[in-house]
């Protein structure tokens, strides 16, 4: 009988523990980590600070030029522009380390309407720990980055991320 006891005292512990291990479980969610602040200039010659946006789920997608898959995105993203911006989803490509020549030019040629702007000197694509491009960020309105995401995506790709997002 003593032995019952023990392996059902165990039992009961092993289980307990377990309990308080799951998710969910009396520990609180992550809180999403807040987006670093940046200040960059556009391809319209005006400041765009990141803190301007707060209220608005906001797209950051980091791409250049010369990058292969972020040629193919772009279109992909222009779709979803035009679909969200409309309902308050703020758009900001961030070209990273090219001149406002260049850009511009390439930006036209693709007819692309969201605001681009300039990381010419690195430093927003450094506080972000960008791995590679293209890499997108959806930041919510209090401007958590709650997807973070690295390489091409389609526009399914985009919407889902966007409707979680509360987009």
């Amino acid at each position: 009988m003593g032995l019952r006891i023990r392996w059902l005292s165990l039992l009961l512990v092993a289980v307990a523990i377990a309990a308080c291990s799951l998710p969910g479980q009396g520990h609180p969610a992550a809180t999403p980590p807040q987006a670093p602040a940046f200040t960059l200039v556009g391809l319209d010659g005006k400041q765009h600070a990141l803190s301007e946006y707060r209220g608005h789920v906001v797209l950051v997608n980091f791409w250049a030029t010369w990058c292969i898959p972020c040629r193919a995105e772009i279109p992909e993203l222009e779709v979803a522009y035009k679909k969200y911006g409309p309902r308050g989803v703020v758009f900001l490509g961030v070209d990273w380390k090219e001149g406002h020549d260049d850009v511009k030019a390439f930006t036209d040629e693709r007819q692309v309407t969201y605001p681009v702007l300039l990381d010419t000197d690195g430093k927003a694509y450094s506080a972000y720990q960008v791995p590679a491009l293209p890499q997108t960020f959806i930041l919510d309105k209090q401007g958590r980055i709650v997807v973070s995401r690295t390489g091409i995506a389609t526009r399914e790709k985009f919407d889902a991320e966007l409707k979680s997002s509360g987009g």
